[in-house]
């Protein structure tokens, strides 16, 4: 699929009729391969070149031709992208009507259109403010600096380590960044302590910082707290760890770094789909909110794509009784060679192991696929069950220790702080990166508000997770791991 891209670009020339000819031929060719490419990394490619072309090279005139020929469900990226770039030239007013028309005539009315026009299209967006060649940025983390009296790094109690570690990650990065770049970078840090009341105070000294971003909380209840802020304020917050769906519900100015348990679902399925050839799975659920969040993404985009699911529900109380293992017993003598095996259990974890143990049993020859407490909570499982198996599972943060971006944020991290990098510093640093690379090219001039601009930001590539948010509030890229007997490695 390679000479597409090839030919795009080699008919960037303006101006040509055969030219735009054979511009918008390559444009529909290359969203054909994103849409049926069996290799996920392909069809990745292929949808952000797509993407990429329509937000930023696309003429009017190609965007228009688009628009009448490409299927039903690509209408609405064309028009995204269509008028994203009115806006972007100041011709709102003729953005505003296109936009008016094509609710009209059914259009898809996305969050990313709502955006650009929802609450009230007569009011001017009010770009975050910048200040010349300086980004701030603040911060809210739990560091518990009002009990630091601790002389040893072993005497640090671990409700303090999460917030810390990933504050140093945070701050290597901009270190990194401030010797790199002539824009200079204020990064003002909060200690919540982990007090939603102690939180609530220190927003009073927010307003006078002139903020271009928040990143913050860890904890829920401290996010909801910066959220109410950053929607009254229309500053973009960042939460950096928690997946929670619900802190972005009916809202306009917050992200998750993390992908949604839903995401996790989805992208697990349809890995399984294009990569392991799975056309029928079968789903064990125990019923839980966490579990069915996972099952529910899982299966949508396992059926949009036209497989098979069944669903294995059983009820668990607080303890896996008798009654309970005959009914799993059961559940999995009914599954069949040759089909996709997806436990998405994220607090059960007798339960989860029982069913693989089962399967092992009664030696099934499936793929399968488990949530991610598989590999950061579920220890009873023996290791080699799952490599036996080749497990996969899906992860938020995962790194390749050899890869050589790691190797030099390691190298970094070790002679800034004296320890090895921990999973929180690795993400403190990726979400740094990230943002700041952002927040640099960032044209306020332009009039498009930052939100906007971070949803529809080409994909970012870190150490431990990458980011993308396809015109969503949650980022939308989930690793994909596998246990094998040679070690777990990253296969997406």
């Amino acid at each position: 699929g390679w000479w597409l891209y090839l030919r795009i670009r080699e008919s960037r020339r303006k101006g040509q009729p055969g030219i735009l000819r054979e511009r918008e031929q390559g444009l529909q060719d290359l969203i054909k391969i994103a849409d049926t490419a069996s290799d996920r990394l392909i069809r990745e490619a292929a949808k952000e070149k797509w993407q990429k072309e329509l937000f930023e090279s696309a003429e009017f005139a190609l965007l228009a031709s688009l628009y009448a020929k490409v299927s039903p469900s690509h209408k609405t990226d064309v028009m995204e992208a269509w008028l994203y770039r009115e806006v972007m030239e100041g011709n709102r007013e003729s953005a505003f009507r296109r936009y008016q028309s094509f609710l009209t005539n059914k259009g898809e009315d996305t969050a990313f259109l709502q955006k650009m026009f929802g609450e009230d299209p007569n009011k001017e967006n009010k770009p975050v403010a910048f200040e010349p060649d300086i980004l701030k940025i603040g911060m809210f983390l739990p560091l518990f600096l009002n009990e630091s009296q601790w002389r040893y790094s072993s005497e640090i109690p671990p409700k303090v380590v999460r917030g810390m570690e990933f504050y140093e990650g945070f701050q290597l990065a901009v270190d990194e960044f401030a010797q790199r770049n002539p824009e200079k970078v204020f990064l003002q840090v909060f200690d919540t302590r982990r007090d939603t009341f102690h939180t609530r105070m220190q927003l009073r000294q927010l307003d006078s910082l002139g903020l271009n971003l928040l990143v913050g909380a860890i904890y829920n209840n401290q996010s909801r707290i910066l959220t109410d802020w950053a929607e009254n304020r229309q500053v973009p917050q960042i939460v950096p760890l928690s997946p929670a769906r619900e802190l972005i519900e009916n809202r306009n100015f917050v992200f998750l770094a993390h992908p949604t348990p839903k995401t996790h679902g989805a992208e697990m399925a349809e890995f399984a789909w294009y990569q392991r050839g799975v056309r029928r799975a079968v789903v064990f659920s125990d019923g839980t909110v966490s579990t069915e969040q996972l099952a529910e993404g899982f299966t949508e985009e396992f059926i949009d794509l036209g497989g098979q699911v069944d669903t294995f529900k059983f009820t668990y109380g607080r303890r896996l009784d008798k009654d309970i293992v005959k009914e799993i017993n059961t559940l999995v003598g009914q599954v069949e060679d040759s089909t996709g095996v997806y436990i998405p259990i994220m607090g059960n974890e007798e339960a989860a192991s029982l069913i693989v143990n089962l399967l092992k049993k009664f030696d099934r020859k499936v793929v399968l696929m488990g949530s991610p407490h598989f590999r950061t909570r579920y220890n009873t499982l023996p290791r080699e069950v799952k490599e036996d198996f080749e497990m996969l599972f899906s992860t938020s943060h995962m790194h390749d220790p050899t890869s050589p971006a790691y190797r030099m944020m390691y190298n970094q991290y070790l002679s800034a702080y004296g320890f090895p990098p921990s999973d929180n510093a690795i993400q403190g640093y990726d979400l740094a990166k990230f943002l700041l690379t952002q927040l640099k090219s960032y044209d306020v001039s332009l009039g498009a508000p930052l939100p906007l601009y971070l949803q529809i930001a080409p994909l970012y590539q870190g150490i431990h997770l990458d980011f993308r948010f396809e015109s969503q509030f949650s980022n939308q890229r989930v690793n994909i791991g596998q246990y094998t007997p040679d070690g777990i490695i990253r296969v997406n």
